[in-house]
């Protein structure tokens, strides 16, 4: 994260981190000035009397415990006395003390703001990954300029195989939740695809939206058996949900070319429209490969519970306490692992 970043989403961090820096630095230069002036007097002062060894060797215990409770230097012995002696620099001992606590404060300030905001920013990076493919967004991002080209192609594939070494490098990707949303929550449904700027009933009202209809048309396309009808059923979804004019006016038609053609071919993962996990792993984000490649296996699988239906769990959120593998311990549940509700409910699974 560079400083226009931070500058971006932390203004208020980056005002109370100034605000701070300012302090320290001021603190700092007024004990360099206060040293500098001591150093003057005590060049221009008369070297203080030295304690003689007849004197009690115990008086500047008691100076000091005098000085802990709170008593002033001018009520002790005068400066020929060991307890003066000791006095002098007791009081210059506690003033180098005090400039040091000051010091350590403000770094520990300094050090608590700077972890404040490394949590900060990565319980975002993990929420921001507890949502869609982020893998997937990634790659078709960073392929954009050669999504013309044909997948067998060598630059494309090249092009491709950087891409997704690129996402070996990136810090945010390594803060996974352990809980997460199906792929398609929050990205798929009506609410999310409609904005009021779209035309006609994107959203669902008091009739059904244009959103949910094709989620219905497709439903009815692959449930029909008889050849003819299913052909017009064909036909209409084509033109209205999955052609290349069909979303062209929309705000979000990106997203919903993808849930519509998602939808036509393997279904949209959302609790909504699906009551199981299928059996290719579509519900949960995949992992991204060069192709033709495994090397980068899934992190996540789909599981279904009665409470909140259908979410992705991370491989590596298994049952402690035993000697098996993680491969072989079976996945964390609300009855194995304490903190699992905990997780489910970061979430926010619907």
């Amino acid at each position: 994260m560079d400083f226009a970043t931070l500058i971006k989403d932390y203004p208020y961090i980056v005002v109370i981190g100034g605000a701070v820096l300012g302090i320290v630095l001021g603190a700092c230069i007024s004990i360099c000035r206060w040293c500098k002036r001591r150093r003057a007097r005590r060049a221009n002062a008369v070297t203080p009397m030295q304690p003689q060894d007849s004197d009690r060797p115990w008086e500047c215990v008691e100076v000091l415990l005098r000085l802990c409770s709170g008593e002033s230097c001018s009520r002790l012995p005068s400066s020929g006395t060991s307890a003066g002696f000791c006095c002098r620099h007791a009081t210059h001992a506690k003033a180098a003390i005090i400039a040091s606590l000051v010091t350590l404060t403000f770094a520990f300030d300094s050090a608590g703001l700077v972890f404040c905001v490394i949590l900060q920013t990565r319980l975002r990076d993990m929420r921001a990954n507890s949502v869609g493919d982020v893998e997937k967004t990634l790659v078709d991002e960073c392929m954009r300029d050669f999504e013309g080209l044909a997948a067998e192609s060598a630059i494309y594939q090249e092009n491709h195989r950087l891409c997704v070494e690129k996402l070996e490098g990136m810090d945010r990707l390594r803060w996974l939740p352990s809980v997460r949303l199906a792929v398609d929550e929050r990205i798929c449904e009506p609410q999310n695809l409609c904005s009021d700027s779209d035309p006609g009933h994107c959203a669902d009202g008091e009739t059904v939206g244009d959103v949910q209809r094709c989620y219905n048309l497709i439903n009815q396309y692959k449930a029909e058996r008889v050849h003819t009808r299913r052909a017009e059923l064909l036909d209409t979804v084509e033109q209205r949900c999955i052609g290349t004019e069909s979303w062209s006016q929309y705000e979000h038609r990106v997203h919903l070319d993808y849930c519509m053609w998602k939808h036509m071919k393997v279904g949209v993962c959302m609790n909504t429209m699906r009551t199981n996990c299928p059996a290719d792993n579509s519900c949960c984000p995949i992992a991204q490969n060069h192709l033709g490649a495994t090397a980068r296996p899934n992190q996540y699988v789909c599981q279904k519970s009665p409470l909140v239906g259908l979410y992705c769990q991370h491989r590596d959120y298994v049952v402690p306490g035993s000697n098996d593998t993680a491969e072989n311990r079976p996945l964390c549940s609300d009855v194995s692992c304490p903190s699992f509700a905990w997780c489910r409910d970061l979430a926010d699974v619907p």
